[in-house]
């Protein structure tokens, strides 16, 4: 039987991570991008709390960002094949996945200059409200060539 619960779906997508075919639901991409991001921002947290406890004497001060880092990393994998299967959802290719992180990779690389930075920020946040526009459209009814309604 399938969890219910956010945490449920969210060890669901860890679970199918090499899964990039059939389709995904709302609820399960959802929970996973819930905590995932509840998980980056508690990493946030502790690396401002190690910070502050003086721990940054004993490491420079950046070097504390490996562990968001680490976090962000080991979601990268069953992100995209959560996202590729929620695109199969509603009827489009796994390609548009990675057409949506070429252009994140693209706004991303914008942003770290000084001239373009606050267009590749508003790029980047239009296509993250982009990506949570087309998540939340409902699914393709009935079959299709990804297989049956989850």
């Amino acid at each position: 039987m399938q969890s219910t619960s956010f945490v449920g779906q969210y060890f669901s997508a860890l679970r199918k991570f090499s899964n990039y075919t059939g389709r995904s639901t709302r609820r399960e991409f959802w929970g996973f991008t819930a905590v995932a991001a509840f998980l980056m921002l508690l990493s946030l947290l502790l690396v401002v709390v190690l910070a502050k406890s003086g721990l940054d004497n004993y490491f420079s001060g950046e070097s504390l960002l490996i562990i968001p880092g680490v976090v962000a990393a080991f979601h990268v994998i069953p992100g995209a094949a959560v996202i590729t299967r929620r695109f199969e959802v509603l009827g489009l290719s796994g390609v548009m996945t990675v057409l949506f992180a070429g252009f994140g990779g693209l706004f991303s690389i914008i942003s770290a200059t000084r001239v373009l930075a606050r267009f590749g920020v508003l790029g980047l946040a239009v296509l993250c409200l982009g990506t949570a526009i087309v998540m939340s459209f409902a699914s393709y009814p009935g079959t299709n060539r990804f297989g049956p309604v989850p």
